[in-house]
């Protein structure tokens, strides 16, 4: 969400604050910094829990086609015209399976179903108003004039579980190959929308009195002289409510805060912005939609461990793909002032998330895609494992790939890690 555009805020703040070339040492690091990376690992990971997921083993998937630039011409229509021109012209390889049924935890199906009345009630504005638990939208008919506006609200709502975390290794690719690395770690903690773990489906509001819809906090653990540069979203229950930012800079040992206008800007070399992650991380009423349709395309949804990783094309290659149904939406800004003119969004009908959208600059022109590969294993909640992301930038060209090392249901966790006080305890 929010909080990765957060982290690469707070690396040009950084930078800012110490000489250039001591700063550029602290974004790349050094051969030693990397190499020791667990130690400031070991340190967040005891802050969460002693029940982590562990590594993620590969899994063995039976490949029934293998799909090239020699052949890419048959499936032109099954892909995102992004994909379509990566397999053309950048070597993209993609490794079709048979599709795997996919299906919903059973608490968030029953959630979902049990509160379908309250959770569709929208206002004027077009946002939820008394949404409760679950996915808002089960089934979409393309018939709908709002069905572009109701897919959006589950993106909105996706569920990774009452608690979540990962861990993560970034990879900032130019056209060279030449890579800055950064590690982080992720969690999530939801106030409200729970449905697997006490309180449900909320918090009662004496002990949400902030009347939080979710925290989320991330740290980066590498390179060296950037571990403890910690942030943290805060994102409430009213929607006309603009969600708080917080950044804790250790080269100064001060806590800033940002501006939510700042969302739509980038930073520091990365291809992301704040409405970037996770697809998207806006406010569903600031924009309007236009459905395009439904048609079975080929799109990731159960990768492998790491997809190989070709820095020379900006890209993992090959990836695993499989036959899904896909609702296709454009989403314009209401903003004249946004980056983007438009995004393209594709809709991977079993988990009713985008896996897969394509970024338009204000000429009209495509200027990024983002391409979100999960795993064939669940998590508690019974969602698929994050995989490998990828976000490209056409026009530099320029890319941001990253892979998860760990990721879970998180024991022990409470709203006390979500805190001011917190984000600074654990950079010490």
């Amino acid at each position: 969400h929010g909080t990765l555009g957060l982290l690469v805020a707070g690396l040009f703040f950084f930078m800012l604050t110490v000489p250039c070339a001591h700063a550029f040492r602290a974004i790349w690091g050094t051969k030693k910094e990397v190499q020791n990376q667990d130690n400031s690992e070991n340190a967040y990971r005891n802050a969460y829990s002693k029940n982590y997921s562990g590594p993620i083993e590969p899994k063995k998937l039976e490949v029934i086609k293998v799909w090239d630039k020699s052949n890419v011409e048959e499936i032109k229509d099954m892909l995102p015209p992004s994909m379509y021109l990566r397999v053309k012209d950048w070597g993209l390889v993609l490794h079709e399976i048979e599709h795997i049924p996919y299906e919903h935890a059973d608490q968030l199906s029953e959630a979902s179903k049990k509160y379908a009345g309250q959770n569709a009630q929208m206002d004027d504005s077009g946002e939820l108003s008394s949404y409760v638990a679950g996915i808002p939208f089960l089934t979409i008919d393309p018939n709908d004039p709002q069905a572009g506006l109701k897919l959006e609200h589950n993106q909105d709502r996706r569920y990774m579980g009452d608690t979540f975390w990962m861990w993560n290794d970034f990879f900032i690719t130019d056209a060279s190959g030449g890579q800055r690395k950064l590690g982080n770690t992720y969690s999530r903690f939801m106030f409200v929308g729970r449905v697997m773990d006490d309180p449900k489906p909320a918090f009662p509001e004496k002990e949400n009195p902030r009347k939080l819809r979710f925290g989320e906090f991330a740290g980066v653990t590498y390179p060296f002289e950037l571990s403890g540069f910690n942030t943290l979203q805060l994102s409430y229950i009213d929607r006309t409510h603009e969600d708080d930012y917080w950044i804790y800079l250790p080269s100064i040992r001060r806590t800033r805060r940002m501006s939510t206008a700042q969302r739509y800007d980038t930073f520091a070399g990365t291809d992301l912005c704040y409405e970037d992650f996770y697809m998207f991380n806006g406010f569903v009423s600031q924009h309007t939609y236009k459905f395009i349709g439904k048609k079975t395309m080929l799109l990731s949804l159960h990768q492998m461990y790491w997809a190989p990783q070709k820095k020379e094309q900006l890209q993992f290659s090959p990836i695993i793909v499989e036959r899904i149904p896909v609702y296709i939406v454009e989403q314009y800004p209401k903003d004249s002032k946004h980056i983007y003119s438009k995004r393209v969004q594709y809709f991977a009908e079993p988990l009713m998330q985008v896996t897969y959208q394509e970024m338009y600059d204000r000429k009209g022109e495509m200027w990024k895609s983002q391409h979100w590969m999960w795993m064939l294993d669940r998590n508690r909640e019974g969602f698929p494992y994050l995989n490998t992301p990828e976000i490209i930038d056409y026009q530099t060209p320029h890319a941001t790939l990253w892979g998860c090392r760990h990721e879970g249901y998180v024991e022990g966790m409470d709203q006390s890690f979500f805190t001011l006080e917190n984000i600074r305890n654990l950079a010490r």
